[in-house]
């Protein structure tokens, strides 16, 4: 008979609860916290399969990070890039979906399963060596990556600095119920408690009380420029649709795409700069040359909206006779748009139309998915996917 194996944190709590470590539960736990919104926080707490309902149905490589039982043994072997899928559970075998204590503790010791802090969190917070390929990019979160060509890592940086420094800041002393200080176990970045000298952390031998302004200098100038790129990609993207059946369209969709890889491992790193603000800057800088490069080899400026196309005739101005011409004219601009050519200007207004909306859709679920699968709708986007409506009132639509 297997003896039961019980990887939660609820069993932990059996024990390290109530004053000894009832602090230490309940920051782990932001999951249940009243305050808790899982569209804009993240925590180990997080039952994956509720948060992330996709994750169950994408094989191992998600249950190594997104499960307790994936990642302990996932752990056994903690090379960064060392995802031994022989040792993972299948993911309808998993019971336990989030990362609880075992995860990071050895239950018999308490100890850390790894010695190295830095090599433990980075098991599941890097990238995955993606690279800017040309292709649409699947989740990467390169957080190690930032991290460990950063100054905080090479020896510039006064101090050196770990994961833990900065996301598990010592609490100040309390004697009360919650029990004595300790870790942190939201794993939260809060650089007030990382400067608060009633605490035992470092920041605040040098920063004293600007710490917290000097990180909300460095995270605006990024979150700027992401701003500003989010404007420059939606132009390259419209005028990507006007190269589309050219010669120059593969390279100028590798170029897309690649500025969008860059974007992201930005915004997948998710600290805004302060891993590394230097190599953040660089990624964007890449990024919005290669969107510069696309609008200008289309002919539409970097900062300027795509030339669109003349608008069709009036109502006033169709000939008079009679709906059945009308109707006519439609079959016929359906038909050219169905043999894939360039019928003419009433036609790739309805193309632009199409074209446009459904890029639009895709730069929506990229923010929402990490952009886990964008796809340019290629120029052969039939119109019978257009409501009829749709297409005559952009044949026929009345100019302001």
């Amino acid at each position: 008979m297997q003896p039961k194996v019980d990887l939660s944190a609820g069993l932990c709590e059996n024990c390290h609860g109530g004053a000894s470590h009832g602090a230490v539960i309940k920051e782990w736990d932001e999951y249940a916290s009243p305050g808790f919104e899982m569209e804009a926080m993240l925590s180990h707490s997080e039952p994956t399969d509720v948060a992330e309902p996709s994750a169950p149905d994408n094989g191992k490589s998600c249950v190594s990070c997104k499960s307790t039982d994936g990642a302990i043994p996932n752990l056994a072997a903690p090379e960064v890039y060392n995802l031994n899928e022989d040792a993972l559970p299948e993911p309808e075998a998993v019971k336990e979906w989030g990362i609880t204590c075992t995860v990071c503790h050895n239950p018999h010791t308490t100890a850390l399963r790894v010695e190295d802090e830095v090599q433990l969190c980075a098991n599941c917070h890097n990238g995955r060596e993606a690279e800017a390929d040309g292709a649409p990019m699947e989740y990467f979160y390169p957080s190690w990556e930032m991290y460990s060509s950063s100054d905080f890592a090479t020896g510039v940086h006064p101090v050196e600095l770990t994961c833990t420094d900065c996301h598990m800041a010592q609490s100040p002393v309390d004697s009360g119920a919650n029990g004595p200080a300790g870790p942190d176990h939201t794993f939260d970045f809060d650089p007030a408690l990382l400067s608060d000298p009633e605490t035992e952390n470092g920041c605040y031998a040098c920063h004293e009380e600007n710490l917290a302004s000097l990180v909300a200098e460095r995270q605006e100038n990024i979150s700027g420029e992401l701003q500003a790129l989010g404007q420059l990609e939606v132009n390259a993207g419209e005028a990507l649709e006007t190269a589309n059946g050219t010669e120059a369209y593969p390279e100028l969709e590798k170029a897309y795409n690649n500025a969008l890889f860059h974007i992201a491992y930005v915004e997948n790193d998710g600290s805004l700069g302060i891993h590394n603000v230097d190599k953040a800057a660089i990624h964007l800088e890449t990024a919005r040359g290669l969107l510069e490069n696309v609008t200008e080899a289309t002919g539409t400026g970097a900062g300027e909206e795509p030339t669109e196309e003349p608008e069709g005739p009036t109502s006033e101005e169709v000939p008079g006779f009679g709906a059945a011409i009308a109707f006519a004219g439609v079959l016929g601009a359906l038909y050219l748009g169905k043999m894939k050519t360039r019928p003419g200007k009433y036609v790739v207004c309805c193309v632009k139309m199409a074209l446009t909306t459904e890029t639009r859709n895709h730069k929506q679920n990229r923010n929402k998915y990490s952009f886990n699968k964008i796809l340019l709708n290629p120029f052969f986007l039939s119109f019978w996917e257009a409501p009829p409506g749709k297409l005559v009132e952009a044949i026929f639509e009345r100019p302001d």
